[in-house]
């Protein structure tokens, strides 16, 4: 396992593209009466503190980058686990659960810019991790791949890095 801080982010020049799961049709959003669990309601409940609070996870994929190919693994992960087609909302001191079946979610994606700074990119990150990850908005998570060579050679295959941030209570 290689863990590292966005400050080790390599000294190279990068394209940061920003992957948000949606919900095209309104629609497909269904009244679920399953109640929270206990650590969801907690956890929703403690989100009234305003500070950010995430967890991300990278993953490192070298060859060719093929968006077709990551499109269909992220929605296939939010199709296959319900809880990432969930969502709660709090109405006063009460928690109501929405569900959309698999296959309604979609992927979107956008190009945050080309950097090579990696404090710009560690602040970027952080920013767009702090904004868009909120307990109390669906998704609660956010995708970023981080593309650049992984040699001086013109031919070499990027490599591509996938982060993942989720929040969690602090």
């Amino acid at each position: 396992m290689d863990i590292k801080e966005f400050g080790d982010i390599d000294r190279q020049p990068v394209r940061l593209v920003v992957w948000r799961v949606n919900v095209p049709d309104p629609v497909s959003w269904r009244p679920d009466p399953r109640r929270p669990s206990h650590v969801q309601e907690e956890h929703l409940r403690s989100a009234d503190d305003g500070r950010p609070g995430w967890l991300g996870a990278a993953f490192e994929l070298s060859g060719e980058f093929n968006v077709a190919a990551l499109t269909n693994a992220i929605l296939g992960w939010v199709n296959r686990h319900e809880a990432l087609r969930s969502r709660l909302a709090k109405n006063g001191s009460a928690l109501h659960r929405a569900t959309i079946d698999p296959g309604a979610a979609a992927l979107e994606q956008t190009v945050l810019g080309d950097c090579a700074d990696p404090d710009e990119i560690a602040r970027l990150l952080e920013d767009l991790f702090d904004a868009e990850t909120n307990r109390l908005r669906w998704p609660a998570y956010v995708f970023v791949t981080i593309s650049r060579s992984t040699s001086r050679a013109c031919w070499s295959p990027p490599t591509t890095r996938l982060a993942m941030p989720t929040r969690r209570p602090i």
